[in-house]
């Protein structure tokens, strides 16, 4: 019911933002099999404010990023690489959007203009992402959802996405949320990310809604470590759950043991 509403409501605007995305892409030379290879890291208050599970997952990044460059994005630096609206930043500064729905614009303003591969400070690696190509659209998929509490239904994750610039889902994205913000100052639902994502879904941008298919389940193990994080260490364990997943998603908001001898510990 929640879901439908929200759609209903949201619809409109979707379109609205859909005519101009596809007004302008006709107007846009950019090549869009041109992929400026690095991850975007993004931790407002800077690598000197950042908690530790957050630097852990940095560490990881750094360590498994491959041929990639890796940019950290923070308060001090995210104008040199983002092309905002002044009125986004206003209203960011005047706490009508929250940082975390500034990195969901952000994320899509950066996507949009270099392309590559953004990833949450929550993320945890543990093999290079060289094995991620982002010659073309690309995101975790197929992880179960039984509440279906989130519009993604699991389909697709918003923390994990990347590909070239300049493709349609990225514009489009990015479009929505300078639109609906310059007509906005309050937030309709947390996952406003995901409605936007659910209409690209419907409509195939960017053959988003093959390439979801195409990778659903590689990642089948995505939520799993959370869950262990304050166990004891067992190397066995361990192994296993890295065997068929690289890509771990974490939270700075759950509470688990974090001395020697832990999981946590170790990583």
């Amino acid at each position: 019911m929640r879901h439908k509403r929200i759609i209903k409501i949201l619809t409109p605007l979707f379109d609205e933002v859909m005519q101009i995305t596809n007004q302008k892409s006709k107007q846009n030379n950019v090549l869009n099999g041109n992929s400026y290879d690095t991850v975007w890291f993004f931790w407002w208050q800077g690598k000197d404010q950042i908690t530790d599970l957050s630097n852990k997952c940095y560490k990881s990044l750094l360590k498994n990023k491959g041929k990639r460059k890796v940019v950290f994005i923070s308060k001090n630096n995210f104008q040199k690489y983002a092309k905002l609206p002044d009125y986004i930043v206003e209203k960011f500064e005047a706490g009508l959007i929250t940082k975390t729905h500034f990195s969901d614009i952000l994320r899509f303003n950066l996507l949009r203009n270099y392309g590559g591969l953004w990833v949450d400070a929550t993320l945890y690696f543990t093999a290079s992402l060289d094995m991620f190509k982002t010659q073309e659209l690309i995101t975790c998929s197929g992880y179960p959802d039984e509440l279906k509490y989130n519009i993604a239904y699991g389909r697709w994750t918003g923390f994990f996405i990347g590909g070239p610039r300049e493709i349609d889902i990225f514009s489009f994205m990015d479009n929505f949320f300078l639109e609906y913000w310059k007509q906005n100052d309050y937030l309709i639902d947390y996952y406003l990310i995901d409605y936007a994502l659910h209409y690209a879904w419907q409509k195939n941008l960017s053959a988003f809604r093959d390439i979801c298919k195409k990778n659903s389940g590689k990642q089948p193990r995505l939520f799993d470590l959370q869950s262990k994080l304050g166990e004891d260490y067992d190397s066995s364990q361990w192994e296993a759950l890295k065997e068929k997943t690289c890509v771990f998603k974490l939270s700075n908001k759950m509470n688990f043991r974090r001395g020697k001898g832990t999981l946590y510990y170790k990583l």
